[in-house]
């Protein structure tokens, strides 16, 4: 993650450097959502560009939704979560632009279960911008 912030000053100084002009930076909103009976933490959360607000402990049956403003047309967006009895979940989402795809916006997403006993973790993309200026894209993380 470290990396990950240094590198955005430098990227955005080359690129003022050469004379291109970033399209709006692109914005994934991600909804993260606890069905376990207890507490969820989140830990080793990376991505690029920025995440408002902080991920935080997610009490059984509730919500967080966060933005993760990209750079440029791009996001990615990595985390897990895990409660005290051992479910954990990792899960993934990027978007980026393809110009030589037929779909000009590329948007990945995964979910796996890494603890025990097994959790079921779902990611699921709710909507999709085919702006390839602005990737932009819904996201939902569940851990059951």
């Amino acid at each position: 993650m470290k990396f990950i912030k240094l590198a955005v000053p430098f990227v955005l100084l080359l690129s003022a450097l050469s004379g291109e002009v970033l399209a709006g930076n692109t914005k994934m909103t991600i909804t993260a959502t606890n069905n376990t009976t207890s507490a969820v933490t989140p830990s080793n959360a990376s991505y690029a560009g920025t995440v408002l607000p902080n991920p935080a402990p997610l009490n059984a049956g509730l919500s967080q939704t966060y933005i993760n403003t990209g750079l440029g047309n791009v996001t990615s967006f990595h985390i897990d979560y895990s409660n005290t009895a051992g479910k954990k979940c990792h899960f993934d989402a990027a978007s980026y632009n393809q110009t030589t795809s037929t779909s000009p916006c590329v948007y990945t997403k995964a979910a796996k279960s890494t603890g025990s006993p097994s959790a079921i973790c779902t990611a699921t993309v709710t909507s999709a911008s085919t702006d390839p200026s602005n990737c932009a894209f819904s996201v939902n993380f569940k851990i059951q």
